[in-house]
């Protein structure tokens, strides 16, 4: 089983993906999304390998750019490095790390699919998927192999040890 996160923007996601990891001290792999510049003008949304905790946001992993009109997507980079850091984790990790799939990639083809192909593999995934309706977000969210948990203000706090839990079928990946 999957373990995906939602729920509304600044809600703890990601806080409560890193708290799990801490206590399950596990070999990762798989993408994280990063903004630079958090105003709501001239900010970039970076895709880096979970697997690197020296991974930094540069140009070379910018997938959108924001400004005051649409973003404008880099799909090549998702083609490109975003499958290349999910194959990387199939390959390599204990557990594969997606935070976060959203709209951007609606149009990545090769990314998605990735994805889909893995959740499909008994390879545990933890990731985050956007609180928003899209045909591509529902598939996710709808898909058999993903146990889906909304973080809330009130549940955010007791959501790592409900991961750990979820992920503890994977005995011969939680330390003793």
């Amino acid at each position: 089983m999957h373990v995906f996160l939602t729920g509304e923007v600044q809600i703890g996601k990601s806080t409560a993906i890193n708290r799990a990891l801490d206590v399950l001290s596990m070999n990762t792999g798989g993408f994280r999304t990063i903004f630079l510049n958090r105003s709501d003008v001239n900010r970039t949304l970076h895709i880096l390998d979970a697997g690197r905790a020296d991974d930094v946001a540069n140009s070379e992993n910018a997938i959108a750019e924001f400004d005051k009109n649409a973003p404008r997507v880099f799909i090549e980079r998702f083609e490109t490095l975003g499958v290349e850091y999910i194959r990387r984790a199939i390959s390599s990790a204990q557990l594969i790390i997606m935070d976060e799939c959203g709209t951007l990639e609606t149009d990545a083809a090769k990314f998605k699919q990735t994805i889909l192909e893995s959740l499909e593999g008994a390879k545990p995934i933890l990731g985050v998927i956007k609180a928003r309706e899209s045909a591509w977000l529902d598939q996710l969210k709808q898909h058999p192999n993903v146990r889906l948990i909304t973080v809330t203000l009130e549940n955010r706090d007791n959501v790592p040890a409900e991961i750990i839990k979820v992920l503890s079928s994977y005995r011969r990946l939680i330390p003793e």
